[in-house]
């Protein structure tokens, strides 16, 4: 009476286990492209917008 009423293939948790694995490797990339464009994008915005700041104070007419 012990035995489950629906046998469970042996490659049933490796499926799983395999699957969760995948998963958390391909998040961890996704974070690590994620903040690596963040970090692009600011110091990208930061050096157009001190140019714009140098342009603006250094024209006259503004």
């Amino acid at each position: 009476m012990n035995k489950p009423s629906m046998d469970r293939p042996w490659w049933g948790w490796a499926i799983v286990f395999f699957t969760v694995l995948i998963a958390t490797v391909l998040l961890d990339f996704a974070w690590y492209w994620a903040v690596l464009i963040v970090i692009v994008a600011t110091a990208a915005f930061e050096y157009v917008w001190d140019r714009y700041a140098s342009r603006r104070a250094s024209d006259p007419h503004q």
